[in-house]
């Protein structure tokens, strides 16, 4: 299954009129959007679905503009882990991130970057930040109007990873003779930037467009483990039954490439049977009493039952 959405980036200035531009300020740009579109599929995404961004010379502006093509393509084992509505598509990433244009009134990333790191004379961002129905209210300062922007939108704009590659894709508005930029769609700007917002986001530290950094309220512990299997429950998120540590606990199982090829026969076993794995044990700092968490992040071997010998791993024909 893939994905493929087209979108626009335009540089302009008047040191870009004869539609060259330095090879030294476009290719990190580039990279840096890719790597935004990356980062973002992988937060949102995790590893059922991977990203391509390509480029497309537009030599008939008189500007530098690229057609970019953001292609994705859905990994086969995690069609088994969620329907189509789980994911978040390449439409979607490209409106979160401002390549195409966002519905409803907010806009995406370099939207929120350019209205609150940008604004003349404003409140500092993110005094009070409340969270519901899949939305963020901001209260800018103490006087400022509460604004509404998605959920996901907010948390991917305050990421101080995502905020240093949004920083390079800027970065060549610092040069003489480049005064915008922008993403367009159909000719249709989506968000423009001129070279005075650019360089007032570029000079800003990343905890500007964070709120107040609260402590994990977990422990996490890694574990390597061999562990018995009792029970699979594998509708919706998979939760695997084992034994640990002389005790039955559930763990989600998280490691989807195996996950995917158990389900669809590729590996087979005999019961009993036992998992070589890395697990995650979560623990809480304030209560106690609470039971921990488990996740098993890697599978590393099957074994099966009493004689200890490793399973059968079939391959896709046999299956």
């Amino acid at each position: 299954m893939a994905k493929h959405v087209i979108t626009t980036i335009r540089y302009d200035g008047p040191a870009l009129e004869d539609h060259q531009m330095d090879v030294q300020a476009l290719a990190p740009a580039l990279l840096a959007l890719a790597e935004m579109v990356q980062l973002a599929n992988l937060k949102l995404n995790g590893d059922a679905a991977s990203m391509k961004v390509l480029v497309k010379a537009d030599v008939e502006q008189r500007c530098f503009q690229l057609d970019i093509h953001i292609v994705q393509s859905i990994v086969e084992s995690a069609k088994h882990l969620f329907g189509t509505e789980q994911y978040k598509t390449a439409k979607e990433i490209a409106e979160l991130l401002d390549l195409l244009l966002p519905g409803g009134v907010a806009g995406g990333v370099f939207w929120f970057w350019k209205r609150f790191s940008t604004a003349k004379d404003a409140p500092p961002i993110a005094l009070e930040t409340e969270q519901h129905g899949g939305q963020t209210t901001i209260i800018q300062g103490a006087d400022g109007a509460p604004i509404t922007v998605n959920q996901t939108t907010y948390l991917l704009a305050s990421d101080p990873q995502m905020i240093e590659l949004g920083k390079k894709v800027l970065k060549p508005l610092e040069r003489p003779g480049y005064e915008t930029l922008g993403f367009y769609r159909d000719e249709k700007p989506t968000v423009e930037w001129n070279a005075e917002e650019a360089r007032e986001f570029i000079a800003q530290p990343p905890t500007h467009l964070l709120p107040a950094p609260e402590p994990d309220p977990y422990n996490r512990t890694p574990i390597r483990a061999i562990v018995s299997v009792r029970t699979q429950r594998n509708e919706g998120k998979a939760q695997w039954e084992i034994k640990w540590a002389s005790r039955a606990v559930w763990a989600s199982m998280e490691d989807l490439e195996w996950l995917g090829r158990f389900q669809s026969g590729q590996i087979r076993f005999d019961i009993p049977y036992w998992l070589d794995v890395e697990m995650e044990m979560t623990t809480s700092r304030i209560d106690p009493d609470a039971e921990p968490s488990f996740a098993i992040k890697k599978v590393h071997d099957l074994v099966n039952g009493a004689d200890g010998k490793q399973g059968d791993l079939l391959g896709g024909d046999e299956v």
